[in-house]
């Protein structure tokens, strides 16, 4: 018996932290009621200086860490000086003055916060929508859902947490999207995104045409579409690539066995006329 291999790190998005931390996951921004924003915290990406810099002041990374999710962070000096020094030189009254007033909120991601944040690649589908096309379609932990037309991902988010119910091990079912995307660009960046999110396992991003080719996932290959000699687990098979990462005839198509379908499409009946 082949030991079980552990679990990634959950999501931020599936397990929202008490406190924030550094993480390739970005956190939300609230800035006000209509702007929010998404910022990662990476120290292995940025400087230990870094610092955002906003209309409501000036707030280093380092400040916004180790706070309790939805904290209110007050602007630092940074950027401040230039002011203080013009205040002083005039004799101002409020010279060596040192008290920032603006103000932001740190928020952990989750995917309503990510759907109002999110960098706009196409129209996106609004909470409201997602909520009620998740509930008609019966959508629950351990469900296997297919969305196509993957656009910007808002949708994605939501599914996801809908059909979770603990990252792939090998025992159980576990819930799964499986994403369609026509446009090459908009998959590769919506499968980056899914990585730095740690929902790997979670969804699967397919680039193709669902109305040409129907809802086939070519076996052996991962969510980031490398060739390799890998193994998928596709339900309950698992199939494999030849060595030099060509889809094997026949048996390199699996179907994903969902019982949900989510077509965002400009003509979604011709998706289906596809049998597969």
């Amino acid at each position: 018996m082949t030991a079980q291999e552990p679990s990634p790190i959950p999501s931020i998005f599936l397990h929202p932290p008490y406190a924030i931390r550094p993480s390739p996951t970005p956190v939300i921004v609230h800035l006000r009621r209509d702007q929010l924003l998404p910022l990662e915290l990476n120290p292995s990406k940025t400087t230990p200086n870094e610092t955002l810099n906003t209309r409501f002041g000036h707030f280093p990374h380092k400040t916004l860490l180790e706070v309790q999710s939805g904290s209110q962070v007050r602007s630092s000096l940074v950027g401040n000086d230039r002011k203080r020094k013009r205040s002083s030189e005039a004799g101002g009254d409020d010279a060596g003055a040192d008290t920032p007033s603006g103000f932001i909120h740190v928020l952990a991601p989750t995917p309503e916060l990510w759907t109002i944040s999110l960098p706009h690649r196409t129209q996106v589908v609004y909470t409201a929508d997602s909520s009620y096309i998740l509930h008609r379609l019966k959508v629950r932990p351990g469900t296997h859902i297919i969305e196509a037309g993957a656009g910007s991902g808002s949708f994605t988010h939501a599914a996801v947490r809908g059909v979770y119910n603990g990252y792939p091990t090998g025992i159980g079912s576990k819930g799964k999207v499986f994403s369609y995307e026509y446009h090459a660009p908009r998959a590769e960046k919506l499968r980056e995104e899914i990585r730095g999110h740690g929902l790997e396992g979670l969804v699967e991003i397919t680039h193709g045409d669902v109305c040409k080719d129907g809802f086939r996932l070519q076996v052996g290959r991962d969510m980031r579409g490398d060739d390799a000699n890998r193994q998928t687990e596709l339900g309950e098979g698992v199939e494999k690539m030849d060595v030099d990462g060509d889809a094997l005839e026949d048996e390199s198509e699996e179907s994903p066995e969902a019982t949900a379908v989510f077509l965002d499409l400009p003509a979604p009946w011709y998706s289906q006329q596809s049998p597969k």
